[in-house]
């Protein structure tokens, strides 16, 4: 994989991480009793965004010679 094939990639993940957080606020609105359920929600996307660009950047070091 080049860096540029990781470069789209990477604004690929944060576009996705975005969406899928103003989809969750779009859906749960302010009502109080989702609260929990939209907490969880938003932690599991930053957990899942988070990976998704640490492997990236893992790649991205491996391309440019540093081996993993």
């Amino acid at each position: 994989m080049t860096l540029d094939e990781l470069d789209n990639i990477q604004r690929e993940v944060k576009a996705g991480y975005m969406k899928t957080l103003n989809n969750i606020q779009n859906y749960f609105g302010s009502e109080i009793k989702y609260f929990e359920i939209k907490k969880d929600s938003i932690k599991l996307a930053a957990e899942i965004f988070e990976e998704s660009l640490r492997m990236i950047e893992e790649e991205k070091v491996k391309i440019l010679g540093g081996g993993i």
